[in-house]
């Protein structure tokens, strides 16, 4: 009796763990076409929805259809985006502008621009990628004797091209002005005001920011996109930091930061105390935490407002992020 028993025992087990194995295996079944979707989602598409092209550039510039096959390739551990223009279209001089950041921030973009060189048929260019995991957006730009115009804007996803990492080393390093004064805005000068220029009193380098008073206000407010949000958390960044002078004579800086800037759902968080500027370099250290609160993964602007005597000019230099690695 007691070996009947044992039998029907193993049986009993025997089919409750073929039952158990048969519902995992059709459960894993049931998960595959989700995973499916994932690994097959396009890597590039053209953005069909609303989108704001940066200061300047008109929507009648926009051709549909001839940078159809502008697209990026993942070769060599590199990234390359690459055009291939019609015999027959004259492209004149080609830049590429690309900014790292989910669609949307429209207003407070950091658009950068990348030279484009005619290889063959081809025209070419390689981008940096800080993140594999953020998404980046781009169109092209042509300017011959005859028109200028703009392609419609892609999005590509660098994980999808095949990147594993970044192919740019981490550097908390943001602005020099080396390479010239696209990520900056005057937001506010007055009358008789003059556009941002650089000046060759850098810090470092051969290039700083001059912003000059006006002659009929007390105040000029510049801003910038160069800080975003998405790296602000990647990288757990505590604050921002720059160094700044001005050209004699004394005067005072005030600091703000702004989460989805200039839209309906824009936070401001302005920092209480002003800094006093000597006609001296200085280190200028601005922690998050002395900041009014915002979201943080949302900051895409920084605006300096500089106080002075009508006139006075002030230099900035060497932009960056303060956090558990150090600069100087």
């Amino acid at each position: 009796m007691a070996s009947v028993r044992t039998v029907l025992h193993f049986l009993f087990s025997f089919c409750l763990s073929r039952t158990v194995a048969t519902a995992l295996f059709f459960s894993a079944l049931l998960l595959q076409p989700s995973r499916a979707a994932e690994t097959n989602a396009p890597a590039e598409l053209w953005l069909t929805n609303a989108a704001q092209y940066p200061a300047g550039l008109l929507p009648g510039l926009v051709q549909t259809s001839r940078f159809e096959n502008a697209h990026a390739e993942f070769i060599a551990g590199v990234v390359k985006i690459l055009w291939t223009p019609l015999p027959t279209d004259s492209a004149g001089v080609v830049t590429l502008k690309l900014s790292a950041d989910e669609p949307g921030h429209w207003p407070a973009r950091d658009w950068r621009s990348y030279p484009m060189t005619q290889r063959g048929p081809n025209w070419e260019t390689l981008i940096p990628v800080d993140s594999f995991d953020v998404p980046l957006i781009y169109f092209l730009q042509t300017v011959s004797a005859k028109a200028t115009n703009v392609s419609l804007m892609r999005l590509c996803h660098p994980q999808r091209l095949g990147l594993e990492r970044p192919t740019r080393v981490f550097w908390p390093f943001l602005e020099g002005f080396e390479e010239g004064l696209e990520s900056w805005r005057l937001l506010a000068g007055g009358r008789g005001s003059v556009e941002l220029r650089t000046a060759s009193e850098a810090r470092n380098g051969h290039a700083a920011l001059s912003v000059v008073i006006p002659p009929d206000r007390f105040s000029a407010t510049v801003g910038t996109t160069r800080l975003r949000g998405w790296r602000l958390v990647e990288r757990s960044a505590t604050g921002v930091a720059l160094w700044m002078r001005t050209r004699e004579g004394t005067g005072r800086a005030r600091f703000t930061l702004l989460a989805d800037a200039f839209t309906t759902r824009q936070t401001v968080a302005p920092r209480e105390a002003e800094i006093p500027v000597q006609a001296a370099w200085q280190k200028i250290e601005l922690p998050f935490t002395s900041f009014a609160k915002l979201p943080l993964g949302q900051v895409d602007f920084l605006t300096i407002e500089l106080l002075g005597e009508p006139g006075r000019e002030f230099l900035l230099d060497d932009l960056y992020l303060l956090g558990r690695w150090r600069l100087d």
